[in-house]
């Protein structure tokens, strides 16, 4: 194995440039990412807790090859503009002898995703720490902490500390559970003071604990990490006081979990418990070992966001909710198509408000799909929703909410549907107001 590439990306961001020597690896690397997914083998995280579905999206990154170079006579790439879709995270796969890496990291930075986890998760990104040693802010390694200490709060607040019966043969002078006839024949029918005994004790030393246990374990060594898993120290304490082994983990063992009824909160857990414990150990093995992949669909985060705002700010009389949690409305009498806005605002029990949270440069609606407009897709999808969340006689908006500051040709009304309108709403975040 040669060693290992890094092609770092940025969300949402068309024409970004790559060139040089490594550009014919980068492209194999991008087609195998684009076949994975494809082929539903990515793995997407949800920071939200929520079940996360394969994001609608045909290719993840798209590439066109912008220059050339001539070696022994034949052309080979030399440079390539990439258009990557809302998703953030990493991909590995090997390239002839290479360990070829896609880091894709947050558009406006981690100012703004530290901020947008803090306002929805109340996860605090400390401030960068001075010294050797601490993590990349912008590495698809930081990422899947951010989103494992998430997950971990949210898998806190639905479910109990897992627990199982696990089967305990004992052979001494106390009597419990029931007795193991054939070993008591076999080994104590001359000393009946002994009884081989089978029981079923309850027990937290459960795969799932002491997986939490070892990745908290890891994550501390780290000052970095420990800021973020300050307040949940004292649940690793309460485990180690019910008896749960702070030891190392098989990968194999994660994967092996049957989760119950009680347990089945804690899957997206392990599952990013697997990617992270994978990830932190490839640094201590041989280069060429293929770390796990993993991606995060950040305008879910975008939506989580605006979600917690409206539940914040609205005024009395108002409420929102989410029709993706109960699987949408049937767009036809006979129960199919179902269509699911990302909010929707009612007062007094009445919608009046549409909203499709957009992690784009969305600026206006525009004559024509132009750049900085909403594309045609977009702004068909929501006038389907007007029609059919609208009531005759009351006025319903449409609203594409943006992070960044729109112009003033934001606001137009549906010709024939004198009710209707379609609006495009920046919410942008200002970087100078927030403590990193």
């Amino acid at each position: 194995m040669a060693g290992t590439l890094t092609l770092n990306l940025k969300d949402s961001r068309p024409d970004q440039e790559v060139s040089g020597g490594n550009v014919p690896w980068y492209a194999q690397a991008i087609d195998r990412l684009n076949q994975d997914h494809a082929e539903g083998k990515i793995r997407y995280i949800s920071l939200s807790g929520k079940a996360l579905q394969t994001p609608n999206l045909s290719r993840l990154i798209d590439y066109r090859f912008t220059n050339f170079r001539t070696v022994h006579g034949n052309p080979l790439a030399n440079a390539l503009h990439a258009d990557v879709s809302h998703i953030i995270g990493s991909y590995t796969t090997h390239v002839a002898d290479w360990n070829v890496e896609i880091a894709i990291g947050p558009r406006w930075g981690n100012g703004i995703l530290s901020h947008l986890l803090r306002y929805t998760t109340g996860i605090h990104s400390p401030p960068s720490p001075s010294g050797g040693g601490q993590p990349d802010r912008d590495s698809a390694e930081w990422l899947l902490a951010l989103a494992w200490v998430s997950t971990f709060r949210h898998a806190m607040r639905r479910s109990h500390i897992p627990k199982e019966y696990r089967i305990r043969h004992s052979h001494g002078p106390f009597f419990r559970g029931r007795l193991d006839v054939a070993r008591q024949i076999r080994d104590s029918i001359n000393d009946a003071s002994r009884f081989h005994c089978v029981d079923a004790p309850l027990t937290a030393d459960t795969t799932i604990n002491r997986t939490i246990r070892c990745v908290f374990r890891l994550l501390s060594t780290n000052r970095a990490y420990r800021e973020l898993l300050r307040d949940a120290i004292g649940y690793d304490q309460q485990l180690a006081g019910f008896g749960v082994a702070d030891a190392d983990v098989a990968l194999e063992s994660i994967r092996r979990i049957r989760y119950t009824r009680m347990t089945s909160g804690y899957r997206p857990l392990m599952e990013l418990s697997r990617a992270l414990l994978q990830r932190l150990s490839a640094k201590h093995q041989t280069q060429g070992n293929q770390v796990l992949s993993f991606f995060i669909d950040i305008a879910e985060l975008w939506e989580n966001y605006l979600h917690a705002i409206l539940v914040r700010e609205l005024p009395p009389g108002y409420t929102v909710h989410n029709p993706n949690e109960r699987g949408g409305e049937a767009l036809f009498t006979d129960g199919s198509r179902h269509i699911r806005p990302d909010l929707i605002i009612h007062r007094e029990g009445i919608p009046v408000a549409v909203l499709d949270a957009k992690f784009k440069a969305y600026k206006r609606i525009g004559r024509i799909a132009d750049k900085g407009n909403i594309s045609r897709e977009d702004l068909h999808q929501m006038a389907t929703y007007l029609y059919h969340y609208g009531t005759p006689g009351r006025p319903i908006t449409g609203c594409f909410v943006t992070p960044i500051p729109t112009d003033d040709n934001a606001h137009k009304s549906l010709a024939g549907q004198a009710n209707h309108h379609i609006t495009v709403v920046g919410l942008p975040i200002d970087l100078s107001l927030i403590h990193i």
